[in-house]
């Protein structure tokens, strides 16, 4: 392929991915958001005919779309929003099944023109920051609000140093640019939780350096089953059990941090109440504004918990079986940095949803179709390892053509 085919078409990637990721602060734009929506609605439409005409083909897509199936039957049933799940699901089913035809018909391209949308998107950000007092509020950039914005960065950034590793096995300047800049946009926001996914990317990077993922306790404790497990068991003892208060005097007095984690714990308490009435199905999606007048909550500020809600048991081991098939094929791929670099990408998302819930999941959904094809990813290709022309210039990653 020349280079300018390869420049069109990755600037052909960075448009759909950013029609599937718009930013919520463009529906301040009614003509450009209504524009994006219907793109977006376009895509997948087209995406799901492809889809379906190889179901077997692309099981990354069928088990998303089962899952997602759950609570668009509960939401059926329940008489729920359809309007709203499908103004919710419509873009991440989109964004799956164009990442899953797009990954199996060219894989370095579709992960090489992912991370240039991320890299831009994270430059605008950044920049937005210092512009957005007064026209998005105190708390937002152009990617939307503090708190919602954290899964795109952090994971955003996972998946750039991942594909370090995969490209050519270390950590180049690019990716050391892209966590500088992640790390700046942390610190320059007021989320707390931002900050605290920050550290641990920090910690994975500092793990990488000092080759600490090499070590055998390493491998054996710190892995993609581990982190799913212990985020289901960190889940129950704080949403259910909360035996963060074993802790009060720590939190409290030495800490200086609330109990209730901002109040959500009153929220929690809530979102229970209403999940023992229906813990089957739940109550569907509904439109989040409605359900804040008739049952007091905006969303349960846990994931697992919002999904309890919405899809009750069903949904919720549904999800769950969902994330244990996506991370089913990173086992035994211990040597394989790229497998411990997304894996931890799950475990921080798993992490940061225990106490919030984020709507806008795209990027995790993206990133755990890479842990399902981890195997064709390994970071010890020759071919790769020699490929290093340009890694010390970051104009160097605009311009290599594709392979």
């Amino acid at each position: 392929m020349n280079k300018k085919n390869s420049i069109l078409i990755s600037i052909s990637t960075i448009l759909i991915l950013f029609v599937f990721f718009k930013p919520t602060t463009m529906g301040a734009f009614y003509y450009f958001n209504f524009i994006c929506n219907g793109l977006a609605t376009a895509f997948t439409i087209f995406m799901l005919i492809i889809y379906f005409f190889n179901i077997k083909k692309y099981p990354y897509t069928t088990a998303t779309l089962v899952y997602i199936g759950t609570l668009l039957i509960s939401t059926y049933v329940n008489n729920g929003s359809i309007r709203f799940f499908f103004i919710s699901y419509t873009s991440i089913i989109g964004v799956v099944a164009f990442s899953e035809i797009y990954l199996k018909k060219n894989k370095d391209e579709f992960f090489k023109n992912l991370c240039y949308f991320i890299i831009i998107m994270l430059i605008i950000n950044f920049i937005s920051i210092f512009f957005a007092n007064g026209k998005w509020g105190n708390r937002s950039s152009f990617l939307g609000y503090d708190n919602g914005t954290i899964p795109f960065i952090a994971l955003g950034t996972i998946i750039v140093l991942a594909h370090s590793y995969y490209e050519y096995g270390r950590i180049t300047v690019t990716v050391k640019f892209t966590i500088i800049l992640y790390v700046l946009t942390s610190l320059l926001v007021e989320s707390s939780n931002a900050k605290v996914i920050m550290v641990l990317v920090v910690f994975l990077y500092i793990m990488l350096i000092t080759k600490i993922v090499d070590r055998k306790w390493f491998k054996k404790f710190f892995n993609y089953r581990n982190y799913l497990i212990f985020s289901i068991v960190l889940f129950i003892a704080i949403v259910f059990l909360r035996l963060q208060y074993i802790f009060q005097d720590l939190i409290t007095n030495k800490l200086h941090r609330s109990m209730t984690f901002t109040g959500r714990t009153y929220i929690w308490d809530r979102t229970i109440k209403y999940f023992k009435k229906a813990p089957f199905f739940g109550y569907g999606v509904e439109d989040t504004a409605i359900r804040a007048i008739n049952k007091g909550i905006f969303h349960a500020h846990s994931t697992y918990l919002n999904i309890l809600l919405e899809g009750g048991v069903v949904s919720f081991f549904t999800y769950i079986l969902f994330l244990f098939f996506s991370g089913k094929n990173s086992k035994n791929e211990d040597n394989n940095k790229v497998s411990i670099i997304i894996s931890f990408g799950a475990f921080l998302y798993f992490v940061m949803t225990i106490i919030e819930f984020y709507r806008k999941s795209h990027m995790f959904f993206v990133l755990l179709l890479f842990l399902y094809y981890i195997k064709e990813f390994k970071n010890d290709n020759k071919e790769h390892k020699q490929n290093e022309k340009n890694v010390n210039n970051f104009v160097g990653i605009f311009t290599n053509s594709s392979s």
